[in-house]
């Protein structure tokens, strides 16, 4: 199974630039993912925030990938 970087760059608090893609996708299933925001900051409001945040960069990723989110 080949896998494939999605994505440019990803940036952490403040814009640092870190060395690794947004998702690393391996037949069809792409990497984890943090609850960081467009400026690679953290969102607040606790887990039910931060899951969404998650669930948002994830579609994100995959439109990106040329894929979209389905549920089974």
């Amino acid at each position: 199974m080949g896998k494939q970087a999605i994505g440019g760059g990803f940036s952490g608090p403040g814009g640092t630039k870190l060395p690794f893609p947004k998702a690393v996708r391996a037949g069809d299933f792409v990497s984890g993912q943090m609850a960081t925001d467009g400026n690679g900051r953290m969102v607040e409001g606790g887990i039910e925030a931060q899951t969404r945040q998650v669930m948002d960069n994830i579609k994100a990723i995959l439109a990106e990938a040329g894929a979209r989110w389905t549920t089974w």
